[in-house]
């Protein structure tokens, strides 16, 4: 890392507060059909969350003044809209419930009315799947599109989370897990199948009955064949069922997602022979349609991080970041690799006036922690360092434009953006560097890399700050 900015000359604009904040549009939940693509779209400006429409080269708001596109389950919520034939159905933030919305952009209409909970939204035949939370009781339901009319399709587990029906409506899946575990410790896949008289069989255990691994983000292919993305072997990686059982796909020893802390998550899908995936890799994330054969086509277009992937015949669609770009929704051709920005993809500061990341690898309590370096744009030679420590702890920092770390940049400060042990992206047993060791652990890869970078002559080590909120600031 010998990156440096000289200030005397063309020294870059000061990012205000209010540009930093305002740069804070971001995106979610992509999902595709036949009438166009949809995501959910935050605005700080308001705090809302709208659902928005693009097709043929032009989008609009469906969502209406008045409400906000927000699940609330688990705190942390999730799988808050799906399509359901003409109409998307959406969860309220207001009162949580559940509404219906032609895709004419009419009023919306309830379809739940209660002090429930809903979440974790799925549309198949007919009705709305969903978790559904009574203050400390979750369950499966199922919502009627037309009537409303609710059936309860599982109960008994603690929590429940990602139900999913195959194409031909004849099996249910969905991620279940009990205290005191979390579900990027231990979780079961469970599966039920339709009887002839319509109601589900008793569900049956498909893989974590017992074990100590992580399922998340089932999936069926065309073929109604299951999938998942479990850490058995180390890393979240797609395995599915095989005529040999429950067994792995060809996969990169790699983090094909990150810790589950909300529903609808979609960093993985099975297509054809093959899969659709990001996974993290050497600090950054990679975007590729991977072969049966092991082969990857590479999608990732300069772009280092990868959220809510979505296929068509066409395109390979995502919410993806960079360096120099904020978040974005992208189109990316399946046939010549060209990208599309649909939404955001803005930077509030020139290219050449943004601090870029250097990834970090460094010594700590006799292991390694993670994480990414950013140079002061101004100021001097060795400039005081602020420590970005982000929440979860599970959770993940990723080398994109962060307009919180430019602010700092830009007023002569350094900046150690850390994923510390317990962090995701580098597989199950980092992420569980903190088990009996949380404010440890930590605290001793925060202060190593002062150390670290002070040894290089980086930042002045008498001028060290921390930052952080939740598990950061713990």
């Amino acid at each position: 890392m010998t990156e440096t900015h000289d200030s005397s000359q063309n020294p870059p604009e000061r990012l205000s507060a209010a540009q930093a904040v305002a740069a804070g549009v971001d995106f979610a939940e992509l999902d595709v059909s036949s009438a166009g693509l949809f995501w959910n779209e935050y605005r700080p400006e308001d705090g809302a969350s709208r659902i928005w429409h693009w097709y043929a080269n032009s989008k609009r708001c469906l969502t209406p003044q008045g409400f906000s596109v927000r699940s609330r389950v688990y705190e942390y919520g999730g799988g808050s809209f799906c399509l359901a034939d003409d109409a998307v159905v959406f969860v309220n933030e207001r009162d949580q419930q559940l509404y219906r919305q032609a895709l004419d952009a009419s009023e919306p209409v309830a379809l739940t009315d209660g002090d429930k909970r809903y979440g974790g939204v799925f549309f198949s035949g007919g009705q709305i799947l969903a978790v559904e939370e009574d203050r400390n009781t979750h369950r499966l339901v199922a919502i009627g599109l037309a009537d409303g009319k609710r059936q309860l399709l599982a109960e008994g587990a603690d929590f429940y989370s990602s139900p999913i029906v195959s194409a031909d409506g004849r099996r249910l899946a969905w991620i279940e897990w009990q205290r005191p575990h979390q579900p990027w410790t231990s979780t079961r896949l469970m599966c039920a199948t339709k009887q002839d008289d319509g109601s589900w069989a008793t569900a049956q255990c498909i893989a974590g009955d017992g074990a100590q691994e992580s399922l998340q983000q089932p999936r069926f292919d065309a073929h109604g064949r299951l999938y998942c993305l479990t850490d058995r072997a180390g890393y979240w990686q797609p395995w599915g069922e095989s005529p040999s059982g429950f067994a792995p796909l060809p996969a990169r020893p790699a983090d094909h997602a990150s810790a589950p802390w909300q529903m609808g998550s979609c960093t993985w899908l099975p297509i054809n022979d093959g899969y659709l995936a990001s996974w993290f890799a050497e600090g950054s994330s990679v975007l590729g349609l991977c072969q049966a054969d092991g082969s990857v086509e590479d999608f990732s277009a300069g772009y280092s991080r990868f959220r809510s992937l979505a296929i068509d015949e066409e395109f390979v669609y995502c919410i993806a970041a960079s360096a120099i770009s904020t978040s974005a929704v992208l189109a990316i051709s399946r046939h010549d690799a060209s990208v599309h920005v649909l939404a955001g993809g803005g930077s509030p500061l020139p290219a050449d006036q943004i601090s870029r990341p250097q990834t970090l690898r460094y010594p700590s309590g006799g292991a390694e922690a993670y994480g990414y370096f950013y140079p002061a744009m101004t100021g001097a030679e060795k400039p005081p360092l602020v420590v970005f420590i982000h929440g979860g702890p599970t959770s993940a920092c990723y080398p994109v434009l962060d307009p919180r770390i430019q602010y700092w940049t830009h007023r002569g400060f350094a900046v150690a953006d850390l994923n510390y042990r317990g962090s995701s992206g580098y597989g199950r047993v980092y992420r569980q560097g903190l088990h009996l060791t949380w404010g440890v652990a930590d605290v001793e890869d925060a202060c190593a890399v002062v150390k670290h970078l002070a040894e290089r002559g980086l930042i002045d080590e008498r001028q060290a700050f921390i930052r952080g909120g939740s598990a950061g600031g713990y």
